[in-house]
């Protein structure tokens, strides 16, 4: 089907307004709220981090089944049962007034978000056809972006003039409208709905034996330590930095978050547009990527510890957006590195990498900043700049493994794996 009815269509216009209410859950919650939870709840930094660890410990397993799941039972029935567990994730959580609580919130969230975006790409393509699915892709991928952008400055507002728990069930309900219109389209549109394959087997076999390969371990280490430096400071700390280290509203702090989704969303463009200039070479751009994460990395460091109470802090933390998304390179850098009885795997493993990157520096982000006794400023708990500076420096370290990793990665294409290779999968 290359020309969609307006049904489909519609249907895929509700999927896609789910996929922004997910990624709106998984901008904002904790980064947006930090302070607000945080006296609230009357608890740690490393238990606020914990919430957005909590979402992505289960997103980033979960995209390890939802590829077979999706051959297995069909694209729609997987959004349709993950689009239930989101919205219930996302009405608990305004609902919840102790910790578990949040954390069980926070987890069903997750769990169902992350049947989303594999299952969207699949429902995109089938609709579309090949020829317009690039077009098509964009689009649904720029909608995520867009659900980045309002947990910003927008969601922050609304947080302020509505409460932040009635705004949450406001976005809440409005998943639980767009699940219903999804599931009507779906009984509507059950003649052209994908098929699912009894064939089709789950097994950690082949991810170990795809991980065995240097050039795939060393794209998932450098794309997820790269994308878990950009995002735990967009999701996590960078609002609560922001605000403790150069004083900012919680208003300005926000748009400064909005404007590093912006540069993120555009930046998946850039490698794309200009490698033609490369000859088709991307390395240029991974190691690119990795310089900018040490010089981003090493200058918050350095102005944090020489208390540089500047607004070109800011501007740095923007700087690092600029190389957000290298998923437009390294995904088909994937699908040209390994056989094509690999490459569907190979995807999964690499955003599960992103997103455990994510969980894991969020969770040790909050442990670290438990390390330091924060000062009162009203309501609200402040971290020094000795945590800060102490904070970017891990981070500095950890940008320099990426440009090493980035180091490591060839564009070599790999031979067809072996036939035992291609039954496990």
């Amino acid at each position: 089907m290359s020309r969609p009815t307006p049904a489909v269509l519609l249907l895929l216009v509700a999927g896609a307004g789910l996929y922004f209410l997910a990624n709106v859950q998984r901008v904002a919650i904790p980064g947006s709220l930090f302070n607000t939870l945080q006296s609230e709840f009357a608890v740690s930094a490393s238990s606020i981090t914990g919430l957005g660890a909590a979402f992505m410990y289960v997103y980033a397993a979960s995209q390890l089944v939802v590829g077979p799941l999706v051959e297995r039972l069909g694209a729609r029935r997987v959004i349709l049962a993950g689009a239930f567990l989101f919205c219930a994730g996302a009405l608990l959580l305004p609902l919840a007034h102790s910790l578990p609580v949040l954390y069980l919130s926070r987890a069903l969230a997750g769990l169902g978000a992350s049947a989303l975006y594999l299952s969207l790409v699949a429902e995109t393509r089938r609709a579309f056809g090949e020829r317009r699915f690039p077009l098509a892709l964009s689009a649904v991928i720029f909608t995520g972006y867009a659900g980045g952008i309002a947990a910003g400055a927008p969601f922050v507002i609304g947080a302020q003039a509505l409460g932040w728990r009635a705004l949450l069930l406001m976005l809440g309900a409005a998943g639980c409208l767009c699940w219903l219109l999804f599931a009507v389209l779906c009984g509507l549109n059950r003649a052209d709905a994908q098929p699912g394959r009894a064939d089709v087997r789950f097994g950690l076999r082949p991810v170990l034996d795809l991980l065995r390969v240097p050039n795939n371990r060393a794209i998932c280490l450098c794309a997820g330590l790269h994308f878990g430096l950009y995002y735990v400071l967009q999701t996590v700390l960078g609002k609560k930095y922001l605000e403790d280290f150069l004083g900012f509203s919680p208003t300005k702090a926000g748009w400064v978050l909005s404007l590093m989704a912006i540069l993120a969303a555009l930046s998946g463009f850039v490698p794309v547009t200009l490698r033609r200039l490369t000859g088709g070479r991307i390395r240029l751009f991974i190691i690119g990527a990795g310089c900018m994460s040490a010089f981003v990395c090493g200058g918050l460091a350095l102005m944090t510890g020489l208390g540089m109470r500047s607004p070109a802090v800011g501007g740095m933390l923007c700087l690092l957006a600029v190389t957000a998304s290298l998923s437009p390179i390294l995904i088909p850098l994937l699908y040209g590195t390994n056989a094509p009885e690999r490459a569907g795997l190979a995807v999964g493993v690499f955003n599960f990498s992103l997103y455990v990157f994510v969980a894991i520096l969020g969770n040790a982000t909050g442990l670290l900043l438990g390390c330091f006794e924060p000062e009162p400023r009203g309501a609200v708990l402040v971290y020094g700049q000795g945590a800060w500076t102490i904070l970017f420096a891990g981070f500095f370290l950890c940008a320099l493994l990426v440009l090493w990793l980035a180091s490591r990665i060839s564009e070599a294409p790999r031979p067809a794996s072996r036939p035992r290779m291609h039954r496990n999968a």
